[in-house]
């Protein structure tokens, strides 16, 4: 069942549980990779009763308004997405891990499946990449890749976890080799 089906559900507690045990599999080394999709994307047709008690058109109608209210709204709905993220983020750093924590050592990838709901771009497609990376990625920075396909940030991401014969990833980027960092 979709994640954000809520149908009595309670979407935030499972959030909250789905973050911590993702947190504790990496500190015990279960795993070294793991991901959360919140919804099926932009497509949801939920209306987050978790956020708001009056009725709303469901989300993915919404994104496809320009209205100072589903903008609004938008905020409101990214704003939470944005407080689960951060919050995962403090439990990551809230574990030691030699010298740092176990943020200093993860790569965090926070992004969506397009860029804008409203027209359905790919283009400009805005990631999040939190914590220390083990320093194989500079952090702290913005950077702007706007012509190159996001498939070059999961090259990056490959080469960075030790996977440097990876050039390429899908097959909707003509191109190939990993984003270049400068500060």
């Amino acid at each position: 069942e979709d994640l954000h089906q809520s149908n009595g559900i309670d979407v935030p507690l499972i959030t909250q549980a789905q973050f911590k045990l993702m947190a504790r599999s990496l500190a015990c080394g279960l795993t070294r990779v793991c991901s959360m999709q919140f919804s099926r994307g932009e497509n949801d047709s939920e209306k987050y009763p978790w956020l708001f008690a009056e009725e709303h058109e469901v989300h993915h109608m919404t994104t496809h308004l320009q209205t100072p209210e589903a903008l609004d709204y938008m905020t409101d709905v990214y704003t939470w997405y944005t407080q689960q993220v951060a919050d995962f983020l403090a439990e990551l750093d809230s574990i030691p891990e030699g010298d740092g924590t176990l943020l200093d050592n993860t790569l965090v990838v926070w992004g969506s499946e397009i860029s804008r709901g409203w027209d359905h771009q790919f283009t400009n497609m805005p990631f999040v990449l939190a914590g220390g990376a083990a320093g194989s990625i500079p952090m702290g920075k913005l950077y702007d890749f706007a012509d190159q396909e996001h498939n070059r940030l999961l090259v990056s991401i490959c080469q960075a976890m030790g996977l440097t014969e990876i050039n390429a990833f899908g097959e909707l980027d003509v191109g190939n080799g990993p984003l270049v960092f400068q500060g």
